[in-house]
């Protein structure tokens, strides 16, 4: 069981046969490269917007909006991305979804739609998000994101590589600052969501003032 739990590979037995073990490892080796070049090919293909609405983009593709069941398994992910890499306990997703259900309904309504979240990310061919489960004292989950592209935050890295305007790079600021397509998650009524709804604004507004006094 506890194999399992840990994915195991494959069982090495006694006695120890070379021919065996040679076969294990080559296997091994194979499927580290397949998931190295799974991880290069997702990460130059999979783009996912923040700017205004949740949606996820393919190469070659037009950005296409997740099909959520419900308006909270859509906040409950959005939530979950919000805190991506951190372990949110089950009783704060609780009170911020379901605060009336009381502990033991509630979390079979968040046991349900953290299901949907799988299984709409699965449809959509993002394998790079994953949510697992966190069996500490409270019991949560956490979100991973890796090898994905975030608009806010590819906007964000292009905004402090630039150095300050001048006649010879004025075009790559208005590149810049004419990538900011809306607030962040900015079609949803996210209280949790303002302070960087708030900061990327200020962020954008602050550049805006540099380019006008440029102009000037």
């Amino acid at each position: 069981l506890e194999a399992f739990d840990l994915y195991a590979f494959d069982y090495i037995v006694k006695p120890l046969q070379i021919e065996r073990l040679k076969k294990t490892v080559e296997r091994l080796q194979q499927r580290i490269k397949n998931n190295q070049t799974s991880i290069i090919e997702e990460k130059e293909s999979t783009l996912l917007w923040t700017f205004n609405q949740l949606k996820f983009q393919r190469p070659g593709c037009e950005p296409e909006i997740f099909k959520w069941r419900t308006s909270k398994v859509q906040e409950l992910f959005a939530y979950m991305f919000h805190h991506r890499e951190k372990t949110v306990d089950r009783e704060t997703l609780i009170e911020l979804l379901w605060p009336d259900f009381g502990i033991d309904r509630g979390a079979k309504q968040l046991y349900t739609a953290i299901y949907h979240i799988r299984q709409t990310i699965k449809k959509a061919g993002i394998s790079s998000i994953t949510i697992n489960s966190v069996n500490n004292l409270y019991g949560g989950y956490i979100m991973h994101v890796e090898n994905i592209l975030i608009d806010t935050k590819e906007w964000e890295t292009n905004l402090n590589k630039l150095d300050p305007p001048k006649s010879n790079n004025i075009q790559e600021h208005e590149k810049v600052f004419g990538e900011y397509k809306g607030d962040y998650l900015g079609n949803y009524d996210y209280l949790w969501a303002e302070g960087e709804r708030e900061r990327l604004r200020r962020l954008w507004l602050n550049h805006g003032l540099i380019l006008s006094k440029f102009y000037r």
